[in-house]
């Protein structure tokens, strides 16, 4: 009976530790047909009215041009759990003629507080050198400074005659700091068409990283956030894929361990 326990025991402080959900929007993973408001209600996803799932038209989801437009998903995940790392795969249709936001990949809302989007990582268009830039938002205390230099080409992310660029992911990673103004953030860019890193051109390689990053005191101690997308200024957007994954620091890994061990010495004492 030992023997049987103890797995099962390491198995549910385990599956308590970490949270993850990902979705490829296919239906396969329950997403219907296109249609007005389809997202709403799937797999538990929250979206506005100009928003469609599209799993007819390469099994994917569309939505429409606009400004405003956003989704979410219920499942909410505990900041300070661990290492926070959300990856899309998407693309975007767009031809701006002014500086301008053009698509947030990834939001982060409040579920436990006030609420109310907390971060949010986007794509911004600058007419200087027609080009694009990755930015964070001013949301709550996060420094837009952070991410404000131009970084790639058009001709990187495969924006064409079409105005549509390239298979991208973007995938941006949280790790929470001693106090709000020390947490660490990675933010990476691929071009999965033509399997390329993008070089953001921070610091050498196709990473930026920044160890100080500031996040509001409230956000600190966030216990419950949502993460999800939003439109700003496009003609039209896909999200290919979507995942967000908690992964516990070495200490909490420490702390599962000796949980475990201990119900092994309770158990085994029991069987005494």
């Amino acid at each position: 009976m030992v023997h049987f326990k103890l797995p099962l025991f390491v198995f549910l402080a385990t599956a308590t530790a970490a949270s993850a959900y990902d979705f490829d929007f296919t239906s396969s993973e329950g997403f219907t047909s296109p249609g007005a408001v389809a997202l709403n209600g799937q797999k538990g996803w929250t979206a506005t009215s100009g928003i469609l799932a599209n799993t007819d038209a390469g099994k994917e989801f569309l939505f429409l041009g606009g400004t405003g437009q956003s989704a979410t998903n219920s499942e909410s995940f505990d900041p300070n759990a661990g290492t926070m790392t959300m990856t899309a795969d998407f693309r975007f249709n767009a031809n701006p003629t002014a500086n301008s936001d053009i698509f947030n990949i990834f939001k982060l809302y409040d579920t436990s507080g006030a609420g109310g989007d907390i971060s949010r990582v986007y794509f911004r268009y600058g007419t200087a050198n027609d080009d694009y830039r990755i930015r964070y938002s001013t949301g709550n205390g996060f420094d837009r400074d952070l991410l404000n230099t131009n970084v790639f080409t058009k001709a990187q992310i495969g924006l064409d005659d079409n105005n549509t660029t390239d298979d991208l992911r973007l995938t941006w990673t949280f790790t929470k700091g001693a106090d709000a103004a020390s947490w660490g953030t990675t933010i990476s860019l691929y071009n999965i068409t033509t399997s390329t890193d993008i070089d953001l051109s921070y610091v050498a390689g196709n990473t930026y990283e920044n160890n100080s990053t500031t996040v509001t005191t409230a956000f600190h101690g966030y216990d419950s956030v949502e993460s999800g997308f939003v439109t700003t200024n496009l003609s039209s957007g896909n999200i290919l894929s979507y995942s967000t994954t908690v992964v516990p620091e070495a200490s909490t890994y420490a702390l599962i361990f000796g949980s475990v061990m201990l119900g092994y010495v309770m158990i085994r004492r029991r069987k005494a």
